[in-house]
């Protein structure tokens, strides 16, 4: 009862604060009320969604108290673990606590947090000692292949939970609230033409155009703008009817498209001519089709003109007076040239050099390869544990031909950078315990004496990898002779003159 209490408390400040952000949104005064035009559940969505990107204060809050949860199970050196460990979970860790019903708000809200860390975080195998095989989280689709696939690690580890939804492996508030966003989607009703609505969604909001009417063609779309046949259904309207032609309903495709006075604006545009006798649609449809089909141009010429045709409604409605076609006509470039002359960006007047410096490539003399090295690995597995793997074999290769001295290379960014720090990555792939503190340990142990990796920029499966396969038939065809092989690797080498 005191749990059900204390999240009804939870619910009701969010809500409360919600109810605030709505009515500021929205424009609520003290002595009036307006129209909430969109539902709140539809401005928390992503813009790629048709929403705003609000937070949902609920799904916000389980977020940012699954960090703490984050924080009980990987700090435990912290003043916080040693306080709150002997008193809710001393004999377990936080993920396998039970309820403690004696415990104060602040841990209750923290253990119902629990859930987001239990539901998405997945078991990195280390010894497996810590996993339980049939109740945690630590395969992925196929369990046999998942197994498999899994790279070993001859360097001691402890099995540990990591965050799968950053690259690094650790948890962030930001990655866990769009989880939570896209499970709390799944349980929304969806339409088959989601794909086409999320393209409209981005290209509106990638237009060239003022943000206000970005603003604009978003409420238009989503119908959530004053016309009088809004007005009408909301019986906030005597009538629907247009106040100029007096024929048909004014919603927002009669006042910027199909009204008789709104045709005489479009009727110099040539995309007008093209779609004057399509059936009837809607902004979405008329926008979609303006953006598969039309130029830069007159896609900026029709956003301008539409959202100028919604103020001349709004002040001939408000105020009587009607703005004349051809103004309408002139106040379309302008609006077109403000935004050009706001995005206009001056470069520099004298052009920076740039210092490119020259480096030999990877081989001999010629630039042939000395070495190279295939092996078979199995599936699946993502490009970053190739990489590791790749690495890994390298220097085991070197290790192998007897050098002491040697320079590695790579562009894998997320490798080198744990190679750093390893402390830095819990990734299940690529975690510093799986596959690289082995490969930095080889440094030590075959005394190696340069375990340097030189290279910043990440680009999928180039670099260890490509270099091998690439060098891999040059290497085949000089040097047959010099090839061995075992159960699963390919050597290439050729004959090393080693200096004494």
């Amino acid at each position: 009862m005191i749990t059900q209490q204390q999240e009804l408390n939870k619910h009701t400040i969010c809500n409360d604060l919600e109810r605030l952000i709505r009515k500021f949104w929205w424009g609520y005064g003290e002595d009036q009320k307006k129209v909430l035009w969109v539902s709140w559940n539809k401005l928390c969505q992503p813009k790629s969604r048709g929403g705003l990107g609000f937070r949902d204060l609920k799904l916000f809050n389980d977020a940012l108290l699954g960090k703490q949860i984050w924080r009980l199970f990987h700090c435990q050196s912290s003043l916080f673990y040693r306080v709150f460990k002997p008193k809710f979970f001393p004999n377990c860790s936080i993920l396998d606590s039970g309820v403690n019903t004696r415990g104060s708000y602040a841990w209750h809200s923290l253990f119902q947090a629990r859930k987001v860390v239990q539901s998405s975080g997945k078991w990195r195998v280390g010894d497996g000692s810590r996993i339980r095989i049939w109740g945690d989280n630590w395969l992925e689709g196929s369990p046999t292949a998942s197994i498999l696939g899994m790279p070993l690690s001859s360097h001691t580890c402890l099995d540990t939970v990591i965050w799968p939804h950053t690259t690094n492996g650790r948890y962030s508030v930001r990655s866990a609230y769009r989880f939570l966003m896209e499970r709390a989607n799944q349980d929304r009703p969806s339409h088959s033409n989601m794909e086409n609505e999320s393209n409209l969604w981005k290209n509106i909001w990638s237009l060239k155009a003022i943000p206000r009417v970005k603003s604009f063609l978003w409420r238009a779309c989503l119908e959530a703008l004053p016309t009088k046949a809004n007005l009408f259904n909301r019986h906030l309207a005597s009538s629907p009817l247009c106040e100029e032609c007096h024929r048909e309903p004014k919603d927002i495709m009669h006042v910027i498209w199909y009204c008789k006075i709104t045709n005489e604006v479009w009727r110099d545009y040539n995309f007008w001519q093209d779609l004057q006798n399509s059936p009837p649609m809607s902004l979405a449809g008329l926008l979609s089709v303006l953006m598969n089909n039309k130029n830069e141009v007159e896609i900026q010429s029709f956003v301008a003109t539409a959202w100028l045709l919604w103020n001349r409604h709004n002040k001939g409605r408000f105020e009587q007076v009607w703005v004349s076609t051809q103004t309408i006509k002139q106040k379309s470039l302008s609006l077109i040239e403000e935004y050009a002359t706001t995005c206009e960006v001056l470069g520099p007047s004298v052009p920076t050099s740039t210092n490119i410096q020259w480096s030999p490539s990877s081989g001999d003399s010629s630039g042939n390869p000395e070495a190279a090295l295939s092996k078979r690995i199995v599936s699946p597995s993502s490009p970053a544990t190739i990489e590791a793997l790749v690495a890994l074999e390298v220097v085991k290769l070197a290790k192998n031909l007897g050098i002491t001295e040697v320079e590695f290379e790579g562009d894998a960014s997320e490798i080198i950078s744990t190679l750093e720090d390893p402390s830095a990555n819990l990734t299940s792939d690529f975690g510093a315990p799986k596959l690289l503190i082995p490969l930095a340990n080889l440094a030590l142990i075959y005394s190696l004496e340069a375990l340097e990796l030189t290279g910043r920029r990440w680009s999928g499966l180039s670099g260890f990898r490509d270099i091998t396969r690439k060098e891999t038939a040059g290497v085949e065809r000089r040097s047959q002779r010099n090839r061995w092989e075992d159960e699963e690797d390919d050597v290439w080498c050729v004959e090393l003159v080693m200096a004494a």
